[in-house]
């Protein structure tokens, strides 16, 4: 390590030490998890503002511009002290650069990408069915043309985090006539449109963070396309590459 590197990892280390009382572990004992989220949201507003919220990600989104090693450096720091961060880790860590990177409206990207950075807002990822097992290119959920926009219908599951999420990103089928890899498209959802509807899971060992929702005629906005028509599986594949993505492509 650097004498740069050393002394990034010192000033993380001062910061974590100075909010632990504030955010650590014994902050959050005995927590539900609505208090924990709270406490959560109110922990990534104080890393955004301390300047180690996308430390990687460009200036441009909110970020820091800063490299792959620096984030890597505060993570490992913050791992230690058991911050409410779990709730933010998929959204900032996949819907949230692909947004960055596919999203039609930039401005908008821009605005969504720095509330989720603040922890304002929280992204799922909607790609696993109940019938797809673990065969991205099998998903079933149909988008439907209308008018200037496309209706959703379907189902996906085992969501983390959709009960809290704002938006989430999301594969359908667009042409069931095709070669099943090139039939989907991808998009970005509000989770809160009429005719969406989550439903939680709770698991063997009491947890409950993933989720079935349901789509019934759900609106959404040709604006929402992040891909091509029938090039959705280029992009889900970048979304499951997106470490190497982050550290190579956008510095997300």
């Amino acid at each position: 390590m650097s004498d740069a590197y050393e002394a990034y990892r010192a000033k993380a280390r001062s910061w974590l030490e100075s909010i632990e009382a504030d955010f650590g572990r014994e902050a959050r004992r005995g927590l539900t998890e609505e208090q924990d989220l709270a406490l959560g949201r109110r922990y990534q507003s104080a890393k955004y503002a301390a300047g180690f919220a996308g430390i990687n990600w460009p200036v441009d989104f909110g970020g820091q511009g800063l490299s792959h090693i620096e984030k890597v450096i505060f993570e490992s720091e913050e791992m230690k002290f058991g911050v409410p961060n779990v709730y933010f880790g998929i959204s900032l860590g996949m819907p949230v650069p692909i947004l960055m990177r596919f999203g039609a409206d930039k401005e908008f990207a821009r605005e969504r990408v720095i509330k989720a950075l603040k922890g304002e807002e929280i992204w799922c990822q909607l790609f696993s069915e109940p019938s797809g097992g673990t065969d991205l290119a099998g998903l079933r959920l149909k988008a439907e043309q209308d008018g200037n926009g496309w209706r959703l219908n379907g189902q996906k599951v085992w969501t983390s985090w959709a009960h809290h999420s704002d938006y989430g990103v999301i594969v359908a089928r667009t042409d069931p006539t095709v070669e099943k890899h090139k039939g989907l498209t991808y998009y970005w959802v509000d989770m809160k449109a009429p005719g969406v509807t989550v439903r939680g899971i709770k698991l063997a060992g009491g947890d409950s963070h993933v989720n079935e929702v349901f789509f019934d005629n759900v609106r959404v906005e040709d604006n929402q396309r992040m891909s091509p028509v029938g090039g959705g599986f280029g992009v889900a594949i970048t979304t499951l590459m997106i470490e190497r993505y982050i550290a190579t492509d956008s510095g997300g």
